[in-house]
């Protein structure tokens, strides 16, 4: 693996955001593995700057399957529209921000609508 564990920043965020999440509601909480997977992804954004499990694979030397990794997207219990709403807030809250617009760009991406 490129990278022992993930970054100090990472696993704040990670905690911060499970925090958002059992203020909503307990039972959305993140388990140890799927924070460890969350963890695992937002390394391979960072190293990689896309969200490919093939680099994933690679950036892991083949410790972490892009078939187990697409598993735990497709098939893990997360609740995504919770984790987005608690990610930005977390955010929001972490940088003091009152007022703007979010948006979402992936513009170079070719692919991108």
């Amino acid at each position: 693996m490129l990278w022992k564990e993930n970054l100090s920043f990472v696993k704040q965020f990670i905690n911060q955001v499970n925090n958002e999440l059992r203020k909503l509601n307990p039972n959305d909480a993140l388990s140890n593995s799927q924070q460890l997977w969350l963890g695992f992804c937002l390394m391979g954004l960072l190293l990689s700057n896309s969200f490919c499990w093939a680099k994933y694979e690679r950036f892991s030397l083949g410790t972490c399957l892009q078939s187990g990794l697409s598993w735990m997207f497709h098939h893990s219990k997360i609740r995504w529209d919770k984790l987005l709403v608690c990610s930005v807030l977390t955010i929001l809250t972490r940088y003091n921000i009152k007022e703007g617009v979010l948006v979402l760009d992936d513009s170079d991406n070719p692919r991108s609508k």
